[in-house]
């Protein structure tokens, strides 16, 4: 009975002390995107809108991609890589 108690008391502070820590990266990833969009965006906002644009149209594709069904042939890197960055936004965009 100790034994079982034990394990679950570990396995509760584990995942408890990742999540907490997994929360604390992405915040701090949301943080420096803003604080590195609010610095472009003194610098040039036109850039800034331009550079954002593109970002968002990558992610679209990311999305878009990871939807539709493979087919055999098809050169995927750009699409892996795209819909990679999608997920990351996801569970960094849930966390924050």
């Amino acid at each position: 009975m100790v034994r079982a108690i034990r394990s679950f008391v570990v396995e509760l502070l584990g995942e408890t002390v990742l999540e907490m820590l997994l929360t604390v990266v992405s915040l701090c990833v949301v943080a420096v995107l803003a604080v590195a969009f609010i610095w472009s965006w003194q610098r040039s906002p036109v850039l800034a809108g331009g550079v954002g644009g593109t970002v968002v149209l990558f992610l679209g594709y990311g999305a878009w991609d990871s939807l539709r069904p493979a087919r055999p042939g098809r050169n995927r890197r750009l699409a892996g890589a795209a819909s990679l960055t999608f997920f990351v936004a996801v569970v960094i965009g849930f966390y924050a």
